[in-house]
């Protein structure tokens, strides 16, 4: 027998986080600020970094700051997630901390 679940949607004041990159892993936290039927409007948020935990590993969480005032228009259809660009999907986040790995 399964269990139906309920599909997690995206919300105003949400967050949503995107991990991307080829050699390193870069983290982008974006807010939720609007919502349609179709389209989100997401604000980047700036990143505090909690920790080194390794030769370039950090974990990194979203700031209560916004990066810009530059707010984006994503189509959005249903669940939790929503398409970035062509490179990077953004997902609910957790609310745990995310590793980022880069060398400065």
């Amino acid at each position: 027998m399964t269990t139906l679940t309920a599909e997690k949607k995206i919300e105003v004041g949400d967050i949503i986080v995107s991990s991307w990159g080829y050699d390193q892993t870069n983290i982008d936290y974006y807010k939720i600020v609007r919502k349609s039927a179709g389209s989100v409007w997401i604000q980047k948020l700036k990143k505090e970094y909690l920790e080194q935990t390794g030769w370039a590993h950090y974990k990194v969480v979203p700031s209560d700051e916004f990066a810009s005032e530059t707010q984006l228009v994503k189509r959005y259809k249903t669940g939790d997630n929503v398409k970035i660009s062509n490179y990077a999907w953004a997902y609910l986040w957790d609310g745990k901390p995310d590793t980022e790995t880069h060398t400065c």
